[in-house]
């Protein structure tokens, strides 16, 4: 529980500052209204997983979910999603990094370097002149940072599944 909540803050930090969002103006706040913009449905879901990596098991958890950012009148501005892997069945007493991954460049959500890249399952693409035709094949990522990192993959606001909820030029 305390690994979903620290990437769940993690996310939420980087989607504040990919957004451009101010935290002056929760700073302004008085804690009460803090805390109730702090609280927010969780509609998460998390899945179990295995794969093989460099010839051993890799147990892993998979969450998605949606991380809302709020003005400082309590109403929801946006919604971020995310993708987070976290590793399984590792001692206790063992320290992990956290990777967060975002897409880069205006309009372009997480997926490339998801599904592409860094998660631990990608779709093939073959010599990549000639790609494949639906539906796509979707196999374990021998390339994936899943090994030595948890992952957070983020839509910035816009892109993917995170969005703007309320339009306007309101102060945040």
């Amino acid at each position: 529980m305390k690994k979903a909540i620290l990437i769940e803050l993690a996310v939420l930090g980087l989607g504040i500052m990919i957004g451009g969002l101010s935290l002056s103006a929760l700073a302004r706040t008085n804690q009460t209204d803090s805390e109730a913009m702090a609280t927010y449905p969780r509609t998460s879901s998390v899945t179990q997983h295995k794969m093989t990596l460099d010839g051993e098991p890799l147990f892993y958890k998979a969450t998605t979910g949606f991380l809302p950012y709020y003005n400082k009148k309590g109403k929801k501005r946006t919604q971020i999603f995310y993708t987070a892997y976290t590793r399984e069945r590792i001692p206790r007493t063992s320290t992990r990094p956290l990777t967060i991954v975002c897409g880069g460049g205006p309009g372009v959500s997480s997926i490339y370097l998801h599904i592409g890249g860094f998660g631990p399952k990608v779709v093939p693409l073959g010599n990549g002149i000639d790609l494949p035709r639906p539906p796509y094949r979707v196999v374990d990522n021998k390339n994936t940072l899943l090994g030595m990192t948890d992952l957070v993959f983020v839509d910035p606001v816009g892109t993917g599944f995170s969005e703007v909820i309320e339009e306007g030029k309101e102060e945040l």
